[in-house]
């Protein structure tokens, strides 16, 4: 009783071999580590009568991903673009496996490939949050038992810290780009839409009578409609039209561009600006509407928040923007009188 070594035409492998009332047990299972792995469970669960037994007809990690992506296919999952690079990444590592195989040290040996490939520490958490959820939805669906991403540790991440351009930066930044990313950044600062949002525009969107624009597929899950001023409407006017998208992809019309990161790169070379992502344009959009006196309610709607609380985290206000504020509390509660015989008190001190 115990594992057993068997050696085949791709190698070496290890199997189980336990008794349980009177019944033999045997299977063929991998890796050392896995049939002691297996071995152990399998000896917990017999001490307290519930066996589990590795069936022949056990899902393939292969299959279970298939049915993961046919899921979010068909309950329109918002990050399955993302989803399917993630489940990629994670075929390369885990295709030969059956889901019942895979176990905490398999994702941890997971996590330590990624590093060694230079994978920041952000994209492999999103990998393994793919990875819970397709465990998450296999209990559901009682394919499983155990979701072994629950018993691992996330990696630490480096604190995002959002940039904010200021308008000398701004100019630099669309006067250096692409031609095709100027209209997409002078967009994004117009308005503080996402990326996917300002990416996924439609010519049926855009409201030229009105000045609006219908923003869909949002991360909140709401549409909402955006504000044209006159820089979008005519930098929108001068797009080619021959498109069902307002920024279709190169080499193919009939879809939408989906990715400006290489071309935002270059042209924050150019100018010397350093570590600069899409999502700053936004947070950039955000405090210049707070510094020209915007009230908070009104950027939230423009910015398609669900509270407060999360507009306010975009907003940062200048020194100057507090020191005019306090001025207005002198003029709204300093009286002539008491403001003289201040500043007299000051210069005899």
């Amino acid at each position: 009783m115990g594992i057993y070594k068997v050696k085949g035409k791709k190698g070496e492998s290890w199997g189980i071999d336990f008794y349980d009332n009177g019944r033999r047990i045997q299977k063929i299972i991998g890796s050392k580590q896995d049939a002691e792995h297996s071995l152990h469970l399998i000896k917990a669960d017999s001490l307290r009568g519930e066996l589990r037994l590795i069936k022949k007809s056990d899902m393939s990690f292969k299959e279970l991903t298939e049915k993961y992506l046919e899921y979010g296919k068909t309950n329109g999952k918002r990050s399955l673009e993302r989803d399917e690079c993630s489940v990629k990444m994670l075929m390369g590592h885990f295709k030969y496996l059956k889901i019942s195989q895979i176990n905490p040290l398999h994702i941890e040996s997971y996590k330590k490939k990624r590093l060694e490939e230079k994978r920041k520490p952000g994209t492999i958490n999103r990998e393994l949050a793919c990875l819970k959820h397709m465990y998450t939805l296999a209990k559901k669906w009682k394919l499983t038992r155990e979701n072994p991403v629950s018993e691992v540790k996330l990696l630490k991440e480096e604190k995002y810290k959002m940039e904010i351009l200021d308008k000398v930066e701004v100019e630099l930044l669309i006067g250096v780009a692409a031609e095709h990313l100027k209209p997409i950044l002078i967009v994004a600062l117009n308005t503080g839409m996402r990326r996917g949002e300002v990416l996924g525009l439609r010519w049926s969107d855009i409201d030229f009578v009105n000045y609006n624009m219908h923003v869909k597929n949002t991360k909140s899950g709401k549409d909402r409609i955006v504000p044209m001023n006159s820089l979008v409407a005519a930098t929108l006017k001068k797009q080619d039209m021959s498109s069902e998208f307002v920024f279709p992809h190169p080499q193919r019309k009939n879809k939408a561009l989906k990715d400006v990161s290489y071309s935002l790169k270059t042209a924050c070379d150019k100018c010397g600006i350093e570590k600069l992502r899409f999502h700053d344009l936004r947070h950039t959009a955000a405090t210049f509407m707070v510094q020209a006196g915007v009230d908070l309610v009104t950027i939230k709607e423009i910015l398609g928040h669900s509270t407060i609380q999360m507009t306010m985290i975009y907003c940062h206000s200048s020194q100057e923007a507090k020191r005019k504020a306090v001025q207005e509390l002198e003029k709204a509660f300093g009286t002539p009188r008491m403001v003289r015989k201040e500043e007299e008190m000051v210069r005899k001190w």
